[in-house]
């Protein structure tokens, strides 16, 4: 039997098959009798499909989004709030002119200070002091790059303070160049 011969045999298999089924009124009728309501069209999807139902769960939930309805970067909503000492609203401007002449730290004030402090000496609870950091002193600015870009998990044995460092690979490799720059100034 040639390949035509059995794709039209098929072809009448199906269509037999189609015609077999019974229309919509018998189908409706079977499915009663079966104790399926099919008040609607066989195969009519409604909003009702859809309803969303809260699903329980053992322990409570873990969020970036607090009670506000903020959400917080890299689920720091979710631990424990730690207080941070105020900032002097000359600090970021301060901190810049001083660092100006050992490299551009604009990359660093917008995407790390807020954890590794203006002055990198270290949030606590947050982000170690990178003026001390062994990790920055002893790499190289493309391990140092390559470091920034995939972050270091809090059970990682390499990790020193137990805190998540998130990856940044999301940035340009010219951001991240200027960071390491900068950290190697401190």
């Amino acid at each position: 039997m040639s390949y035509l011969q059995k794709t039209f045999l098929l072809a009448a298999a199906l269509l037999l098959a189609a015609c077999a089924q019974p229309d919509g009124e018998q189908a409706a009728a079977g499915a009663a009798s079966a104790g399926l309501d099919m008040s609607l069209a066989p195969n009519k999807v409604t909003s009702e499909d859809y309803r969303h139902e809260a699903v329980p769960v053992a322990e409570p939930s873990v969020t970036s989004v607090d009670a506000d309805g903020n959400v917080a970067p890299f689920g720091m909503a979710s631990r424990a709030p730690v207080e941070v000492a105020a900032v002097p609203v000359g600090a970021v401007a301060a901190v810049a002119d001083a660092s100006a002449s050992a490299g551009d730290s604009s990359v660093y004030l917008a995407q790390c200070a807020a954890c590794h402090g203006l002055d990198a000496q270290g949030v606590d609870g947050l982000g170690l002091n990178l003026t001390a950091s062994q990790l920055v002193a002893d790499s190289t600015a493309d391990e140092l790059v390559a470091f920034l870009k995939v972050g270091r998990m809090p059970d990682s044995p390499d990790s020193v303070s137990g805190i998540p460092m998130p990856g940044f690979g999301w940035m340009p490799d010219a951001d991240l160049n200027q960071v390491v720059a900068y950290l190697k100034t401190l």
